[in-house]
């Protein structure tokens, strides 16, 4: 196109939440909005966006009992999710543009090109998505804060997780761009496991959680790959991507370090994460994030805290009933018990997992060389809705969030376990284009609970 100059990315403009019902007579307007950023937004513009927004869900609720998903216009796209009944998260992305030099833009009547086909419907409303389950995950249900408090207490909640989750400047939110189908689907990397490897990590999550019956649900992962979880599949998703892009890579660097030196066994590593930082020191309980699971029932939410706990390339995450504060005493009892187990598993495990990566790549260089070198060329993304596993060989992940980038590419991991079936239906993209890596992310925004009891601040 003639004229073309540098186009902008499409951005978060705005995102607000709001309930029409916390609006009795009118002139309360400004009392429906639940929060709003950017904060720094006039009252009277925000009432008029959260107006608007629910003129469009009123109005299309006439012709569909589907609720609103997507408003799109010339220079914006905006998106509705309605999470809870009666409660509304609108957000609201800018198309990107081209300005046009001055003759072309005399002929075209515009200054500029917007190109809505950059801005996909679908990436959109699942950021929006995305956002709502991590703050579930941290802050608990609408329905749960209101019933233990009011509409101010909600306000405060919303107001402390959003303005660190989305003033995070690396954060998908604020660019279409750095978004990939990865942001889509938020899968979780499986790593694949003989039958007695996998036995080992079972019994292992099963005896801890016999001997600790406060011990609700447990997950174990091995260099940021899921080996088994008891989590229900959301929370599973949610939890790995905290886990895998927030609080591993604060501690995985030095222990890597150590490794690499030769300092010791990997059994020699084992700590806590969460939770004390040093054993020896009775007054030093740590930190420890209180978290909010789906319970057995699927419905009802369960407060956990989520105790880490790491030996070598392998992590146990015990996610322990919230009633009461987790003593020095029993931490003790947890390490005594975890040093042994989680050093003879994360050594079987990692020795399972370098001889299936040498069979792999042993088979795909015999593949290569009988005249299959042109599947090399081949990407694809593979994405299973039944247990969320997620396989591609087309985009690469950071693993750490500060100091030097340290990138691993997705396409190495297999997208079952011993834990799925394989016969269950799967999702599979292909592509040929390789997108920019995404600048890592800081861990500034996740929140984080108080130390010790860890009681909650709201």
């Amino acid at each position: 196109f003639a004229g073309r100059m540098e186009d902008s990315e499409a951005q978060c403009e705005q995102f607000f939440i709001f309930s029409p019902s916390l609006c009795i007579r009118e002139g309360e307007e400004a009392q429906k909005i639940v929060y709003f950023y950017p904060a720094s937004t006039e009252l009277n513009l925000q009432v008029k966006c959260v107006g608007l927004a629910e003129a469009v869900v009123r109005f299309t609720a006439d012709f569909s009992d589907q609720p609103v998903r997507c408003l799109t216009t010339l220079k914006s796209r905006q998106v509705f999710l309605q999470p809870e009944p009666g409660y509304w998260f609108v957000m609201r992305f800018s198309v990107p543009k081209i300005p046009l030099q001055q003759q072309a833009a005399a002929e075209a009547k515009e200054d500029a090109e917007y190109l809505a086909e950059n801005v996909q419907d679908v990436v959109c409303h699942e950021l929006l998505h995305q956002a709502y389950l991590m703050y579930r995950l941290f802050k608990g249900s609408i329905a749960m804060t209101l019933e233990r408090g009011n509409v101010e207490i909600l306000r405060q909640k919303c107001n402390h997780f959003f303005s660190r989750y989305l003033a995070d400047p690396n954060h998908s939110c604020f660019s279409i761009y750095q978004s990939t189908l990865l942001e889509v689907y938020r899968g979780v990397t499986f790593l694949p496991l003989s039958k007695r490897a996998f036995l080992q990590v079972h019994c292992l999550v099963q005896r801890v959680q016999a001997t600790f019956s406060r011990v609700r649900f447990a997950c174990y992962l091995h260099s940021d790959q899921l080996v088994w979880t008891s989590l229900h599949p959301t929370d599973t998703r949610c939890v790995y991507a905290y886990l895998v892009h927030s609080l591993f890579p604060r501690h995985t660097e030095d222990d890597l370090r150590n490794l690499d030196k030769g300092i010791g066994s990997s059994g020699a590593f084992g700590r806590f994460i969460t939770g004390p930082p040093n054993l020896d020191d009775p007054s030093q309980l740590g930190s420890v994030p209180r978290l909010f699971l789906t319970g057995p029932d699927g419905g009802s939410l369960a407060e956990c805290h989520m105790l880490v706990y790491r030996s070598g390339r392998s992590s146990l995450c015990l996610f322990v009933d919230a009633g009461d504060p987790v003593t020095y005493e029993q931490y003790l009892a947890l390490d005594r018990l975890l040093q042994p187990l989680m050093r003879h598993a994360s050594d079987t495990v990692q020795t399972c997992s370098q001889q299936l990566s040498e069979a792999s790549a042993a088979s795909a260089s015999a593949a290569s060389g009988s005249g299959g070198g042109a599947d090399s060329h081949i990407r694809f993304l593979y994405f299973n809705h039944m247990n969320s596993a997620q396989k591609s060989t087309v985009f690469v992940q950071p693993r750490a969030p500060s100091g030097p980038a340290c990138w691993q590419s997705s396409g190495t991991s297999c997208a079952s376990a011993p834990t799925c079936t394989p016969t269950t239906a799967g999702t599979a993209t292909s592509s040929t284009r390789r997108p920019s890596p995404r600048p890592p992310a800081t861990p500034g925004w996740w929140p984080r609970s108080s130390t010790g009891a860890t009681s909650s601040p709201w």
